[in-house]
């Protein structure tokens, strides 16, 4: 068990995050863009401009999260950004000088995730039951941040 008085640290890009640090501020976007490539780009300029240190996209396939006679299907279809569309908000987030976080809600994602190169992931707590996107986390070489809300201490 760690001792929370030791001063762990690791990196984030070039940054540096411990308890000695100044606080690293991520702007999580999720699916706040409503599928809007351009509300996108705007969030990525107003994280920047309030001086985040990072941002957070969710990417995802609507028809391998959900089965289309799921009720929920057409509202998440709609706030799906298809994964070449997201080249410009990486390129965006990385002029403005922000790390890029990737929460990937399908494993589908994991290769734009590796083209576009994200500094880190985060895993919904819903996937710590998820065989395949924890294989899938092997293949990166990235900090990865684990969502426990809503999981068992089993899980």
């Amino acid at each position: 068990m760690i001792n929370a008085e030791e001063n762990i640290s690791f990196y984030i890009g070039d940054q540096k995050i411990g308890k000695s640090e100044k606080p690293f501020v991520l702007a999580e976007m999720a699916c706040a863009h409503d599928g809007q490539i351009e509300l996108a780009i705007e969030m990525v300029n107003g994280a920047a401009d309030a001086g985040a240190d990072g941002i957070q996209f969710q990417l995802f396939t609507t028809r391998n999260l959900l089965t289309p006679n799921h009720k929920f299907y057409n509202i998440v279809r709609s706030l799906e950004i298809p994964y070449v569309e997201w080249e410009d908000v990486f390129c965006l987030a990385r002029k403005r000088g922000l790390k890029i976080f990737v929460n990937p809600l399908t494993t589908d994602a994991f290769d734009t995730i590796k083209m576009y190169s994200a500094d880190a992931l985060k895993i919904h707590s819903a996937d710590l039951s998820n065989p395949d996107m924890l294989k899938g986390l092997n293949d990166f070489k990235l900090p990865v941040l684990i969502s426990t809300g809503g999981s068992t201490e089993d899980e």
